[in-house]
């Protein structure tokens, strides 16, 4: 069964590809992850702590094959240039969606990696920019700052949005969706 199992995964695997975890849909630029639908364990909030802890030890190990979250999502919401087979060094290419990928009824589905996501989202270096994206974009829609702030802030937006892509990233196992039985 399990061997059954695995086969299922290679024969759907796509590549893989860093993508942003901080958000649910690689800021803005990709489909929206449905999290929890499969693997329905709840956070373990000490498993965290132990995880954080480790990583400050040992270091993050999120761009390695061995760590990849495996997400499942339709073969054509993703730009396929964009993926690299399996390989044992650290990867550093970031998934690049289709236009059908960024429609806002597009999703893809987490299998697992639920605990990954969630300690980017709550112990990376990742967070303080973040933050600062998030909080920049709803203050540059503001209508009450002037057209000379908001080119100030752009300006730090675009540095808070590298930030973000730079440490906010983990290594995805892209499954064919439509492959997986």
């Amino acid at each position: 069964m399990i061997e059954e199992i695995e086969m299922g995964i290679q024969q759907a695997t796509m590549g893989y590809a860093l993508m942003n975890v901080m958000d649910d849909c690689d800021l803005n630029r990709g489909p929206k992850t449905i999290a929890q639908a499969i693997n329905i364990r709840t956070i373990d909030n000490a498993y965290l702590k132990s995880f954080a802890a480790n990583t400050k030890k040992q270091g993050l190990r999120n761009c390695t094959s061995e760590h990849a979250i495996l997400i499942g999502v339709k073969r054509s919401f993703i730009d396929h240039t964009s993926l690299r087979p399996i390989q044992l060094n650290a990867y550093d290419n970031h998934v690049k969606w289709t236009d059908e990928g960024k429609s806002d009824d597009a999703t893809m589905l987490l299998y697992n990696g639920n605990h990954r996501r969630s300690y980017m989202r709550d112990y990376s270096s990742a967070i303080t920019p973040y933050m600062q994206y998030i909080k920049g974009q709803s203050d540059i829609e503001s209508k009450d700052i002037t057209e000379d702030a908001k080119e100030m802030m752009k300006v730090a937006l675009k540095e808070a949005k590298k930030q973000v892509i730079e440490h906010g990233c983990w290594l995805v196992r892209f499954l064919d969706i439509g492959k997986l039985k």
